[in-house]
């Protein structure tokens, strides 16, 4: 999956000239608030719950946020 994920992001050009450690547009948008209301069942192994993030572009004309998200099941 990783060597997909860098394999989408370079045919697409999705990369930051921020931090090379990551695929996040960071240097079009920050986050300036986090809000989690999560759950942990420990048996599962799983979080549940709810995030949300407020962002603030810091460039004209951003349509995408990309995240930082491997082995990740999100939905």
């Amino acid at each position: 999956m990783l060597i997909l994920s860098l394999l989408i992001c370079s045919v697409l050009g999705i990369y930051n000239s921020q931090d090379s450690s990551t695929y996040s547009n960071i240097d079009e948008v920050v986050s300036s608030h986090l809000s989690l209301d999560i759950t942990v069942d420990f048996n599962r192994k799983v979080f549940e719950g709810v995030s949300i993030v407020t962002m603030k572009t810091i460039k004209d004309n951003v349509s995408s946020v990309f995240f930082d998200l491997v082995g990740m099941t999100i939905s």
